[in-house]
């Protein structure tokens, strides 16, 4: 498949890492959308962006996923690539909701919740 056929969608466009990815993919023709709690994210200003999605910052969990599927449905976003710890842990969490619109990979729940607790991940690394 050519890459400009292949549509991804990056969460948090208010990193910087997401921006990187946001670019690499974009020298690479794929086509890129991103999302944001803000509106003056700074992926949102990369060349490379097609389309800049702003969502509500209250959402999080199954609402923030639910969002998420909504945007791919409608952009028709093959790929989503969470960036953050939040995305990756709610995504983890509600991996139903997303699994039947596109393709993603985000840890075992198990995995996120050690990664997200610092008692835990302690606890484990020791």
């Amino acid at each position: 498949m050519d890459n400009k056929q292949v549509r991804v969608l990056v969460t948090d466009a208010q990193n910087q890492n997401s921006l990187e990815i946001i670019r690499t993919l974009g020298r690479q023709s794929y086509h890129v959308g991103s999302i944001s709690s803000s509106k003056n994210a700074i992926g949102f200003f990369s060349r490379y962006l097609k389309h800049c999605h702003v969502i509500d910052k209250e959402k999080t969990g199954a609402d923030y996923v639910s969002e998420l599927r909504q945007i791919v449905l409608k952009y028709h976003y093959q790929i989503v690539i969470p960036v953050s710890l939040n995305s990756c842990h709610w995504i983890s969490h509600h991996p139903d909701i997303l699994s039947d619109s596109c393709r993603f990979m985000v840890p075992s729940k198990k995995s996120m919740d050690i990664a997200y607790n610092k008692e835990k991940t302690m606890s484990f690394a020791s």
